[in-house]
């Protein structure tokens, strides 16, 4: 800041844009608080606000040159709606996935508003903006199909309860946070589409999702094994179950062929059984961990490879490595640790005769 502009302080002459900007910083620090609420944020984050400010001050300089003074429209009615574009291009650069323009980005966000609270929001679309029915329906599939794989959050300018709800996501199922990072989204989608048709379906009716479109329904409407069973012609329950499994594992095993994360195969070698069982218990009502003393596991590190073996202690949860995997690393054993603490969880009581486990 220069001489004149601190000359412009002291003299408050609206002229320099310094005093316009120290004039102006209320009535913009109430636009960022009203677009916050509007948008659904409950809490104030200061480096968030004040990043925002900032925009829009990038925002007030960018403009300046297009400012004519002449046309008798004041400096501050001239910027409004420049500071709603600038507010809405911050919230855009927070999404997990990105538009062409800001122009769709504004246009996506009215359609989901009216996704929301009409059963058909294709009419008033196009009495709103004056489109086709077919323009109007393209922003509809493209709302329904970011809808669960972002973090957007609106609420509707008209909403009288005042709610903050959010729009875009369904509280009732929270596998979209899966799919929140466009990259990986992208990753699953083209690992899926590497399966058969068979074991597609049988994870879209499983996991209640769409994975062509991003869509996902309540977890209400989730069906059981034995739904899949009749729905697939399988002999059994069981059957359904195994092959729904099958499926997940030949999902995994592409994505840890196309790097997008790791996975450890476990294969029960043997187990030894303990010498004293319980005398209230029958062995069908007792746990595997419960009617063994000790497993002795072989596990794969990303599928590949020759494979490692460890002495697993089903009493205390011990565990020894006997031989490493040939893709496991040396030092750390993230593998087979990573395996170890798969049979460690309470959640498995149970010694699985083949497993595999994915983490990032």
């Amino acid at each position: 800041m220069g001489m004149n502009d601190i000359n412009s302080l002291s003299h408050t002459n609206l002229d320099y844009l310094s005093f316009f900007l120290h004039r102006y910083e209320r009535i913009l620090n109430r636009r960022i608080h009203s677009f916050l609420i509007w948008d659904g944020s409950d809490q104030y984050d200061p480096e968030r606000f004040l990043d925002i400010k900032l925009a829009c001050r990038m925002k007030i300089l960018e403009k300046l040159a297009d400012y004519d003074p002449d046309a008798g429209t004041s400096f501050t009615t001239f910027l409004y709606p420049h500071i709603s574009d600038a507010l809405l291009e911050f919230r855009k650069g927070e999404e997990a996935w990105s538009l062409s323009s800001l122009t769709v980005y504004k246009l996506v966000r009215r359609m989901a508003q009216l996704y929301y609270n009409n059963p058909d929001p294709i009419p008033i679309f196009c009495r709103q903006f004056r489109c086709k029915p077919e323009t109007a329906k393209a922003f509809l599939n493209l709302a329904r199909g970011i809808r669960n794989r972002t973090t957007l959050e609106l609420t509707a300018p008209d909403d009288e309860k005042g709610t903050g709800e959010d729009v875009t996501r369904d509280d009732s199922w929270d596998y979209p946070e899966i799919l929140s990072a466009d990259y990986l989204y992208q990753l699953v989608r083209a690992a899926f589409e590497k399966l058969n048709y068979r074991e597609q379906q049988l994870l879209e009716k499983r996991q209640c999702i769409c994975v062509d479109c991003g869509y996902v329904a309540p977890m209400k409407t989730q069906p059981g094994f034995d739904r899949l069973a009749e729905m697939f012609e399988y002999s059994s329950t069981s059957g359904a179950e195994r092959a729904f499994q099958k499926a997940v594992d030949h999902l995994t095993e592409v994505l840890v062929k196309d790097g997008a994360l790791h996975a450890v195969t476990l294969r029960l070698k043997s187990k030894t059984p303990r010498k004293a069982k319980p005398k209230k218990c029958s062995d069908e009502k007792l746990p595997d961990k419960q009617k063994y003393a000790a497993a002795i596991y072989q596990y794969q590190a990303d599928c590949d490879g020759e494979w490692g073996e460890f002495f697993f202690n089903c009493e205390t949860g011990e565990a020894e490595i006997l031989s490493l995997a040939e893709w496991d690393t040396t030092k750390t054993h993230c593998f087979a640790n990573r395996a170890i603490r798969f049979l460690r969880d309470p959640e498995n009581p149970n010694l699985p005769k083949t497993a595999m486990v994915a983490f990032e």
